[in-house]
């Protein structure tokens, strides 16, 4: 899906942080120290996520194929899940990384990856076929899986159909009940500034502000 990109799917709708988020401002307080205090967190929990290969599940192992095919094009093969180049880890705990979804407006926290096939993964998805359209180039000198040495030759420009198996869903984007806990944490220190005061007036909640779409 060239172009797409997926970031948190659901907005964090826990009524105690949108509570702090309209108490704060109401308050007129900036939000922006603490949407970083948050999104500093939230890339420690994706990483988390990764360390473990999936939490509090563990993700499904990779195919022997995928591994197999792994070797065949480095020389070698990581069993690291959705760690292959790493570059979709990067993209989604590092805001400078290539890929990266990174924004923090006066009332918004986006984050999440440009990376294409990222959104495939995080929802998993169903096999199907795909068409691709082979530009006419040059192919350098390989060995079939057969034993047999080709030549460098000339490519002609042609359709190829591919046929791509089921890829199991793998979340890794997601607002975990811990995360949540630390959220209420950060807000609630940047609201007493450390006077160790609760702030817990009534007030209507406020649009979302860490929020997501895909």
């Amino acid at each position: 899906m060239p172009g797409a990109y997926i970031d948190f799917e659901a907005v964090l709708e826990d009524k105690e942080v949108q509570r702090l988020l309209s108490e704060m401002l109401r308050k007129g307080r900036d939000l922006g120290p603490a949407l970083k205090k948050i999104r500093a967190m939230e890339y420690g929990s994706i990483k988390e996520t990764f360390r473990r290969q999936g939490r509090p599940a563990r993700w499904k192992g990779l195919a022997p194929l995928t591994i197999a095919l792994r070797r065949k094009g480095k020389g070698k093969g990581s069993p690291r899940i959705l760690q292959d180049t790493g570059q979709l880890f990067t993209s989604v705990t590092s805001p400078h990384a290539a890929h990266s979804v990174n924004r923090i407006t006066p009332t918004m926290l986006v984050m999440g990856t440009r990376r294409e096939g990222a959104v495939h993964h995080q929802r998993g998805r169903q096999p199907h076929d795909e068409t691709w359209q082979i530009e006419k180039h040059s192919r350098g000198p390989y060995m079939r899986s057969d034993g047999i040495k080709v030549k460098q030759h000339s490519v002609r420009a042609h359709s190829k159909v591919m046929h791509f198996g089921k890829t199991p869903k793998r979340e890794f984007l997601k607002w975990r009940p811990e995360d949540i806990e630390k959220v209420k944490k950060i807000l609630v220190e940047e609201l007493t500034e450390g006077t160790g005061a609760g702030v817990f007036a009534k007030v209507p909640t406020g649009p979302g502000v860490l929020s997501g779409r895909a």
